[in-house]
């Protein structure tokens, strides 16, 4: 998937002015350190309403965090999954309780 491009959020769905907000809420959190770097991506309905990317990756080397950059994500995932699995029992693509390595 192509992120570089940001479509209108309009045609998404969204609204400009929720966009805009969260664009400030990521830039203050930036310049007021409560992240030293972070990236964020909006997806709705398969298009890209934004891609923000800043602040440091690594304070030592002042390396800038870029849209390329890895993070790491430990636990973050688990709420994903827990919402693909009741979204694959609710389509009956599997049963509630089916072990997981199926």
């Amino acid at each position: 998937m192509n992120c570089s491009t940001e479509a209108q959020p309009a045609p998404a769905g969204m609204s400009t002015a929720g966009i805009q907000q969260v664009k400030r809420v990521f830039q203050r959190q930036i310049s007021e350190g409560q992240h030293p770097g972070a990236q964020l991506v909006v997806l709705r309905f398969g298009q890209v309403v934004l891609d923000l990317a800043d602040g440091f990756a690594d304070l030592r080397h002042g390396r800038r965090v870029s849209p390329e950059t890895p993070f790491l994500t430990w636990s973050v995932s688990k709420a994903f999954t827990g919402m693909c699995i009741h979204r694959l029992i609710e389509e009956g693509v599997i049963e509630w309780d089916a072990p997981v390595a199926e």
